[in-house]
């Protein structure tokens, strides 16, 4: 059907981007996109993942305005409170998040990274490795926009949460030892 090949492409860009390869993930997610909304209703879990990646991947690929307009359709498609269409929803926040940061509209990229890590938190509770790595996410972003006092509170709690998690040793709470104390 077309929407398990857009979520064979949507694999296959994921893992292209994940290698270095965003161009080519970028143009694989179009396709899958594409396929996807030809296979299935926008409001589809998996169509609102695809269009995700594509969101993150125009982003990545400096096109955030583009980035910004797939998310906030995304977003409004995102209807159902199913679990699946909760999950993506908090990530097209945190994807929204990163395209207005991107365009230097801070105080807009704050709120939706907020709604995105409560989203996250709620679903998964505050010591999951998704709710960690959202929070993590949300203070660099913070801190790389000049909000350090905001930051670094952050930034503590998850080097608090990944040091009860992963140990005081582990490669991912030693960075965050120090992003707490910058």
């Amino acid at each position: 059907s077309d929407l398990e090949r857009a979520m064979a492409r949507y694999e296959v860009a994921h893992a292209l981007a994940m290698t270095g390869g965003l161009e080519e993930a970028f143009r694989t997610v179009v396709d899958a996109s594409r396929d996807a909304r030809e296979g299935a209703a926008p409001t589809h879990p998996g169509v609102l993942e695809i269009e995700w990646l594509r969101g993150a991947l125009a982003d990545a690929t400096g096109a955030s305005a583009e980035a910004e307009s797939i998310a906030r359709a995304a977003l409004a498609n995102a209807t159902d409170d199913g679990l699946a269409t909760r999950r993506v929803r908090a990530q097209l926040h945190l994807g929204l998040g990163n395209a207005l940061l991107s365009q230097g509209r801070v105080d807009e990229a704050i709120e939706s990274m907020a709604r995105g890590v409560d989203e996250t938190r709620a679903l998964f509770g505050n010591e999951d490795p998704k709710t960690v790595s959202a929070l993590n996410d949300f203070a660099a972003s913070l801190a790389r926009s000049g909000r350090l006092e905001r930051a670094l509170p952050l930034f503590a709690e998850v080097r608090d949460l990944r040091e009860r998690r992963l140990g005081s040793q582990h490669p991912l709470t030693m960075r965050a030892r120090l992003n707490a104390a910058e």
